[in-house]
């Protein structure tokens, strides 16, 4: 099978360089612990392998995966003999420590010496899935291995990177009460790809042909790498590959990924490191998952056991803070309280499109047997089931994708979806402004699945009374975005040439998302 590309990351792979003073001779290099943070599945292995090109020849690069304490033994002893393993497939097989590391009495300190012999050799050592190394009972001796290689930084060129998928325990571990506080000279943060990279990768693995298809796929997997390999290199699949009828297809999707979720519960959700919630946190993000995608809710509309929590606040600032799962928005220039929406695709996705399976009330034997049964009637599956859920998702993520290109592509500054005024009936499905400007530029757009479902005399209709309703408001900001150019916008999956002359002659501008990825240079076969 053909490798799988290594995608976008320019920025990325830039300041990891600079990082791992790669541009410095080996004589000029100082000890550095990095950090790489990001969910599973977001690329962080990958970039560290990317690395091994721009490394230079007398820079060794030893990575290794901590293992799940239980799963190799009971003791760090088969910790460190899988990092010697490591340091000798990278060319490290004669490595030195004052003293041996075989003369330390335990395991534990035997690896601690082993790390910093790595580093004395100038070797990156890169520990990935970290988050078990509390588990394992390492993290202070890392904390030692970090004290005394800066301690003595002129002869330890070597780089410790740390690496983890789960954030909120990789990142406890740095909490200022904690061994590893203040321990990092730096952090590299990765998110899920921007738009560019995702449409380029796409036209490259030939699903934008297919703009139907695509937008199935954004809606499920936003821009997490990880599931997009999956979906292209996956077994499981494969068999999707060769279908062209798009309703066939959506159909077989979904049933592919409900049975993955069902079959692994680590699927569910991990792309936003669900699994190691706690219990109130899980039952705040499942009720908020509930709600409607578009408006979210307020506090004061919870339930009375989630709004009386004496945790709530302290597990809102962590899912919105720490882990990205949740964004508070507010009204759009009035006063108000935040309504708490859920962020990402591929959470919305699992948890509106497979609620049963996210959200079981059944056993997992029972809850199996549920999935699978409903799947067996393919009528009623595509008819009534999920892929009605999945459609009306789908022009939520449209949006999403309109504000993202506008974002990248115009380069504004504020971007919202589904924006609402009060005393106005309906919404602006895609708003975006610049800030600071004077004479500021405002895009106004609407999002539909199917460009014939476009009315563009209801469109304009609306947004004008929108654009008056700025001006007789006393709002600083509603004047200001009052005075600015308006650009007005339909989005849609795709548009025909006719429906393209149609909405022009009425004074919008019709993007779909051939139309996005041509407007970054990317070239694919229609």
């Amino acid at each position: 099978m053909k490798k799988w590309p290594f995608y976008g990351r320019k920025k990325q792979i830039s300041k990891l360089q600079n990082g791992l003073d790669f541009s410095n001779p080996k004589s000029n290099r100082l000890f550095q612990a990095l950090r790489v943070r990001g969910p599973r599945g977001v690329g962080k292995t990958k970039l560290l392998i990317q690395m091994k090109e721009y490394a230079p020849s007398n820079t060794p690069l030893v990575i290794y995966e901590l293992s799940t304490p239980g799963s190799n033994g009971t003791s760090v002893t088969a910790t460190l003999q899988g990092l010697i393993v490591a340091a000798n497939e990278a060319g490290l097989t004669n490595v030195k420590t004052v003293p041996e590391y075989q003369e330390w009495p335990n395991d534990y300190l035997r690896f601690k010496a082993y790390v910093r012999g790595l580093l004395q050799t100038g070797a990156v050592v890169v520990l990935d899935k970290f988050h078990l190394a509390r588990d394992w009972g390492l993290d202070s001796y890392i904390k030692q291995v970090i004290d005394e290689s800066v301690r003595s930084r002129e002869n330890t060129p070597g780089k410790l990177v740390l690496m983890g998928s789960h954030q909120q325990k990789i990142d406890d571990m740095f909490q200022s009460d904690q061994p590893l506080f203040g321990r990092l000279d730096n952090t590299i943060v990765l998110r899920p790809w921007r738009l560019k990279t995702v449409l380029a990768m796409a036209a490259e693995q030939g699903i934008l042909a297919s703009p139907g298809k695509f937008l199935t796929l954004w809606t499920a997997y936003d821009g997490m790498p990880r599931n997009w390999e999956r979906y292209f290199r996956g077994d499981s699949f494969a068999h999707l590959h060769d279908i062209t009828d798009e309703e066939e297809w959506r159909v077989s999707f979904l049933e592919t990924e409900g049975t993955l979720l069902v079959d692994d519960p680590r699927e569910r959700w991990d792309a936003k490191t669900w699994i190691q919630l706690v219990n109130e946190e899980r039952e705040l993000m499942l009720w908020i998952g509930s709600r409607s995608p578009h408006t979210g809710a307020e506090i004061g509309e919870m339930p009375e056991y989630l709004r009386t929590s004496p945790t709530r606040d302290q597990s809102l600032r962590k899912l919105v803070e720490r882990l990205d799962l949740l964004a508070p928005t507010l009204p759009f220039l009035e006063t108000g309280k935040y309504r708490w929406k859920m962020t990402g695709n591929n959470t919305l996705f699992q948890t509106h499109v497979f609620p049963e399976v996210v959200r079981p009330s059944l056993s997992p034997k029972g809850l199996a047997k549920q999935v699978k049964d409903s799947f067996r009637d393919r009528n009623i599956l595509a008819s009534d089931i999920l892929v009605h859920r999945l459609k009306t998702l789908e022009g939520q993520a449209l949006e999403q994708l309109a504000a993202a290109w506008l974002a990248e592509q115009k380069g504004v500054t504020c971007t919202r979806t589904n924006l609402r005024r009060s005393g106005l009936k309906g919404d602006i499905d895609v708003f975006a402004t610049t800030k600071d400007d004077p004479n500021p530029k405002v895009w106004l757009g609407s999002a539909k699945r199917n460009g014939n479902k476009h009315d563009p005399a209801e469109v304009k209709k609306y947004q004008d009374h929108f654009i008056k309703d700025l001006g007789t408001s006393s709002h600083e900001d509603a004047i200001w975005l009052s005075t600015g150019s308006f650009t007005r916008q339909l989005f849609a999956t795709s548009f025909s040439a006719e429906q393209r002359a149609k909405h022009k002659e009425a004074g919008f501008e019709a993007v779909d998302i051939h139309d996005m990825a041509r407007s970054f240079g990317i070239e694919f076969s229609p």
